[in-house]
């Protein structure tokens, strides 16, 4: 579909994006081809403009071309049109692709660097010796510099300003070896000297004729790390008051009853190894006319809280003891069950036994010399 004007205002007028190129004689009544390319210039239209003249001399084909023409075609070579038309339009659309990358990559990059300059984490590039290339300001944050820019005066090279020296030759080595490393935690020095946990991620960069590089993130893991160490020091002090409790103490599970932890004093009290009980459950430690009794115990609310009881236990050699037991829900390892504690009361009970007895011996005794004295009340005065 092809439109002629003749006139500069009619071309003006005709002048829309939807055009896609425009053959223009070099002499024009009262304008020329320069004008017209000046006219699209001016209208922010990239429209391929090609002159077509048979008069237009090589100096001014050059001073045309200079301006912004496509290209130029003399009239007494018209064949070559078709080429010349579609080389100016696949020019354009290579022109409009290269444009439309460069955008599409100038947003890229706009968008990576608001995740690098807001990321949590910091973000680091550097070489294989330490010396910072890249950082974002959450790394600068994380080590205790006011800014990034401080950052960079005061750290030339971050490795052998922050971090422990051990863990960093073990690092470098994993590094080495796999190319990357994932999750390392490595103590590192802040500003103020304080010593903090992360969790580094690190890759080897390697780039075609230059220096390979170090490229990653840091995590700040310190909260995590006393954590744990607050539970080592718990589990710490848990398995101390545990093992060496001088009462027998295990944890049973609820719902299979087999063993899940028994302390020293509970293997020397009864005589079973710590891999027997483990092996075990606790009907094995009652004697068989006990059993029904737990059954029907432990069968009731399992959630129950604080509970206390008399019961008989068997040792390994056979011999029954009596035993307090204190018991109370746990959750051990996942699992849940109950932390009992037994306390042997079998001297108490034959010590109650002798009691009860000596109290019936006395009784009696008691009884007899009442009735003495009632026999002899009455034999007195027949004597």
């Amino acid at each position: 579909q092809a439109r002629r004007v003749d006139t500069q205002e009619d071309f003006v007028a005709a002048l829309t994006s939807e055009i896609d190129i425009i053959l223009a004689d070099y002499r024009l009544p009262e304008w020329t081809g320069a004008d017209a390319i000046g006219e699209v210039k001016r209208a922010g239209f990239d429209i391929p403009l090609i002159i077509v003249s048979g008069t237009i001399g090589e100096e001014n084909a050059a001073a045309v071309m200079k301006q912004g023409a496509s290209d130029y075609l003399l009239k007494d070579r018209l064949a070559r049109l078709g080429p010349t038309v579609g080389h100016a339009l696949e020019e354009r659309r290579l022109r409009h692709e290269r444009v439309a990358m460069a955008e599409a990559l100038a947003r890229a990059e706009a968008r990576y660097r608001s995740i690098f300059e807001r990321a949590r984490e910091g973000i680091l590039q550097m070489t294989p010796t330490g010396v910072i290339l890249a950082a974002n300001p959450a790394l600068a944050r994380l080590l205790g510099y006011a800014s990034l820019e401080q950052f960079r005066r005061e750290v030339p090279s971050f490795l052998a300003c922050h971090a422990d020296e051990a863990r960093l030759e073990k690092m470098q080595q994993g590094l080495q070896a796999a190319g990357f490393v994932e999750g390392f935690e490595l103590p590192l020095h802040r500003r103020d000297g304080a010593v903090i946990w992360v969790s580094v991620n690190l890759q080897i960069v390697e780039e075609r004729g230059g220096e390979p590089r170090y490229e990653g993130t840091l995590e700040d893991i310190s909260d995590r790390k006393r954590a744990e160490e607050a539970l080592r020091q718990s589990e710490e002090r848990y398995r101390l008051l545990f093992e060496n409790n001088p009462l027998p103490m295990w944890v049973y599970e609820i719902g299979s009853l087999r063993f899940l932890a028994v302390n020293e004093s509970t293997v020397l009290h009864y005589g079973f190894s710590r891999a027997e009980f483990l092996g075990m459950t606790i009907k094995q430690i009652r004697p068989e006319e006990d059993i029904p009794a737990l059954l029907k115990l432990v069968a009731g609310d399992r959630s129950a809280g604080p509970a206390s009881s008399e019961w008989r236990h068997r040792r390994k050699d056979g011999s029954i003891i009596h035993a307090e037991v204190i018991s109370r829900p746990i959750e051990f390892n996942g699992h849940a069950g109950r932390l009992v504690v037994a306390s042997d009361i079998t001297e108490k009970k034959l010590l109650e036994q002798r009691f009860l007895q000596a109290q019936r011996l006395e009784s009696i005794g008691m009884l007899a010399a009442g009735i003495a004295h009632d026999l002899n009340n009455v034999l007195a005065p027949i004597v």
